[in-house]
């Protein structure tokens, strides 16, 4: 599973890319997962200039010039490919073609990889933003009797932690993922206030 550094890298290398380029076609291999009819999506993203690329939580924001939005999400098992001229990649949920014949195809043999288009906004903050600090941190423990590493994965609390990440937090901090509940964690973080 691509984790917050992945996307990051992934959203600065696609920017490079893709930013700038109009959308010749969007084709939707798997609908499943899609929010919005097939025909809404193409009717809101083709022929239109994309515009950014930004990662948020653990999504990636393809942000078109009339702000129409499409967010695709790799879930577990996701990858994107670069293509020219046609996309030959197995188990293709969403490809999307560009006037100049350059493509990005997102792919997943599970089907779990999602698109979604214009997500709805969040509150909940990013874990690299200024938002993410000790008293949101400090609020959110104080509201919750989930076990730690629970909490850090919620993507309603924290935007963007993934399992390996938790466990590195974890494991930095001194606190075992696995049997402690947060108000160990409310514990030591009244010690280190009181430094």
């Amino acid at each position: 599973m691509p984790e917050l550094p992945d996307l990051q890298v992934f959203s600065r290398n696609l920017t490079k890319t893709f930013v700038g380029k109009t959308l010749k076609e969007i084709s939707v291999h798997n609908s499943k997962k899609l929010n919005v009819p097939v025909p809404k999506l193409k009717e809101g993203v083709e022929n239109q200039k994309l515009t950014s690329i930004n990662r948020i939580g653990k999504e990636l924001y393809f942000e078109f010039k009339n702000e129409n939005v499409l967010s695709l999400h790799l879930m577990l098992r996701g990858k994107l490919y670069q293509f020219e001229g046609e996309n030959s990649q197995k188990y293709t949920i969403i490809e999307l073609l560009f006037t100049d014949n350059s493509g990005l195809a997102m792919t997943d043999f599970q089907g779990q990889a999602t698109p979604t288009f214009n997500p709805d906004l969040r509150k909940t903050p990013d874990a690299l933003s200024d938002e993410l600090n000790y008293a949101y941190l400090k609020e959110q423990l104080g509201k919750s009797k989930a076990v730690i590493k629970n909490l850090l994965l919620d993507q309603h609390t924290i935007r963007g932690i993934g399992n390996a990440y938790a466990d590195e937090i974890l494991w930095d901090a001194g606190i075992s993922p696995f049997p402690f509940q947060i108000k160990y964690l409310r514990i030591k973080l009244k010690r280190c206030s009181n430094l």
